[in-house]
């Protein structure tokens, strides 16, 4: 059974998240489309709390949003590499069906994006 991991902005810790999830259906929901990606060790899902956006950087929150993320994933990207791990960037997925294997309002939620990380040869 794999685990799921919210990360917390303030002290910036993961907490295990107690409720249920059953990895299949997360699989099934990220990797909808037919596809050969392989076997990664771990998927991180970014995805943006809109209302705390919209209130943070009025009009702008969505696009801010969108280059928080993208600097995010570099930066994982980065350190990833440099411990010799591959990385494949996703985005074929449907936003509702990853909400609602996460137990997230897709109104409130958007998924950004999927970041794909594991040994070259699990990753194609």
């Amino acid at each position: 059974a794999g685990k799921i991991l919210h990360l917390l902005p303030k002290s910036k810790r993961f907490e295990l998240l107690q409720v249920e999830h059953d990895v299949e259906k997360i699989k099934s929901a990220v990797l909808a489309s037919p596809n050969n990606i392989g076997s990664p060790s771990l998927a991180i899902i970014y995805a943006v709390y809109i209302p705390k956006n919209l209130f943070k950087y009025r009009y702008r929150g969505y696009r801010m949003a969108l280059m928080e993320v993208g600097s995010i994933y570099m930066l994982v990207e980065l350190q990833a590499k440099s411990l010799g791990l591959a990385c494949r960037l996703w985005s074929a997925y449907t936003d509702s069906m990853v909400c609602k294997v996460l137990g997230l309002n897709p109104a409130l939620f958007f998924p950004m994006c999927v970041h794909f990380i594991g040994r070259n040869h699990e990753i194609n």
